[in-house]
């Protein structure tokens, strides 16, 4: 991972016909040979994280969403589960991004 991916990935790679960009990078934890990444992005396309990385030549071994639009989600909550959000979080999912 170098600054020439980074910017890449910020602008903008075309796969296919679409576009796909995050709207933030910031790395993270380094394990051996892994490197951590936490990225945002103004959209879910199928796979888009994926897509992105290997449009660098860079593999992705592991994904976990820590965050749905303006909700973050509890470290606790298992593959598969579910949470039911407040008022509060609701009001926020339906002002997000207006």
């Amino acid at each position: 991972f170098n600054e020439q991916k980074k910017k890449n990935m910020l602008t903008g790679v075309e796969i296919g016909d679409e576009i796909y960009q995050f709207s933030d990078i910031v790395p993270g934890e380094k394990q051996s040979s892994n490197q951590w990444f936490t990225v945002c992005m103004f959209t879910g396309k199928n796979r888009e994280v994926r897509k992105l990385f290997e449009s660098q030549d860079l593999e992705v071994s592991r994904l976990k969403r820590v965050r749905i639009g303006p909700i973050f989600l509890p470290p606790t909550l298992k593959e598969g589960s579910c949470i039911n959000l407040t008022e509060a979080q609701i009001k926020e999912l339906q002002n997000y991004g207006k």
